[in-house]
């Protein structure tokens, strides 16, 4: 077999030749790491033949860790209590041999017997599995899209998060919590796989990804998007991996994703404008003064543009917000004074696309983004109880 109709890759030879499975990768919302809380009690070690070998974190504590099976164990510190070990793995490359399908539904009774033989060569068994809980949960789409990746980047670079800093890292956005605990990551997929695929794509994948890594966290998320949670005893009112086939991935995503896109939304009335300026007045018609905040919105694209958006805003922050009596010794004015600049940039960026390329990007953007998949967990049980 060399290729499949529609396939987004032109050769799949090699593929099949290391039993991969490459289909479904726009298909569904998918799920790649995951992480396990594992009580000591239930986890039994062969220390004649374990994997686990002592490792100094930088602040001079040892750990104990190992790699088996494709599946990353380590023994936390003994302030974690009674959960002690953890494992992760990336459950798109157990399924499918590789990180690329969005297939990844979650069949619990396969999954548990699955782990246990990947990692009974390194002297582990998880003894029993109930009160395993999930630590780590890293959710993702696929998007296949018509033009460069550079060109969404730059559109999905403009946008934040609440309580989130942004940061760039070669082709890839960030954006992550202080305490590095919810993070979203937007990344060049087919990039990614060009040695492992030995090819680039036909069109652009890109993964757009969002990681929750706190059972604390987990636990707010599984209450809202676990059936039937809410519906357990308070005591076991936790993340635990037997309640993940009862979680929507679909509906969890979109969420996250409703929100981020935001901005984009607020322009799906805006009739195609012929210029900039035009469209900037267009969209700040009910503001007081449209024609300041369009002329300071084209200057900060400017800015933007040359690397020098930090700069122009230091040099025009009384023009961004106008100083008063009260204002001036803020100790909140410059986050306002940032904020206002930045949703000013947001705003002359989408029109600047507008413009140029219509609602043709955005639309590709927000239907991936957006739009229900099928879900994963319908896949295992159809008629699970709510």
């Amino acid at each position: 077999m060399i290729t499949k109709k529609n396939h987004v890759y032109s050769d799949l030879r090699y593929a099949d030749q290391m039993s991969w499975n490459v289909e479904d990768v726009d298909t569904y919302t998918g799920i790649d790491r995951i992480g396990l809380l594992v009580p000591e009690r239930d986890m039994l070690v062969d220390r004649g033949n374990s994997c686990l070998r002592v490792s100094r974190q930088h602040n001079g504590k040892c750990f104990e860790n190992g790699y088996v099976g494709g599946i990353y164990v380590k023994r936390m510190p003994r302030n974690f209590a009674s959960l002690n070990y953890t494992l992760s793995f990336s459950l798109s490359r157990i399924l499918n041999g590789i990180n690329l399908s969005s297939h990844t539904p979650i069949d619990y009774d396969f999954l548990t017997n699955e782990i246990n033989s990947r990692i009974a060569p390194g002297g582990l068994c998880v003894k029993d599995w109930s009160f395993v809980q999930v630590c780590m949960m890293e959710v993702n789409r696929n998007l296949i899209l018509n033009d460069d990746y550079s060109t969404y980047r730059r559109l999905l670079s403009i946008c934040t998060y609440p309580r989130a800093n942004k940061k760039s890292y070669k082709d890839s956005v960030y954006f992550q919590t202080k305490a590095k605990t919810v993070k979203t990551i937007i990344y060049d997929k087919g990039k990614e796989m060009q040695r492992k695929m030995r090819q680039l794509p036909q069109k652009t994948i890109l993964r757009f990804e969002i990681r929750y890594a706190k059972t604390k966290l987990l636990t707010d998320q599984f209450a809202k998007y676990a059936s039937g949670f809410r519906n357990f005893s308070k005591s076991y009112q936790k993340p635990y991996f037997r309640y993940l086939p009862r979680f929507d991935f679909d509906r969890y995503y979109t969420d996250k994703t409703s929100e981020f896109m935001e901005p984009f939304l607020e322009f799906s009335n805006l009739v195609r404008p012929l210029d900039l300026r035009s469209g900037l007045l267009a969209h700040y018609s009910n503001n007081r003064y449209p024609d300041k905040d369009a002329d300071i919105a084209i200057d900060l694209l400017s800015a933007w543009k040359t690397g020098r958006i930090s700069q122009f805003i230091e040099r025009q922050q009384d023009r961004i917000i106008k100083p008063s009596s009260r204002s001036a010794s803020s100790p909140t004015r410059r986050k306002e004074i940032d904020k206002q600049a930045y949703r000013l940039l947001r705003e002359a960026v989408i029109v600047e696309e507008i413009v140029n390329h219509g609602f043709r990007r955005i639309d590709e953007l927000k239907n991936g983004l957006l739009e229900p998949r099928p879900n994963l967990g319908s896949i295992i049980n159809p008629n699970q109880a709510a």
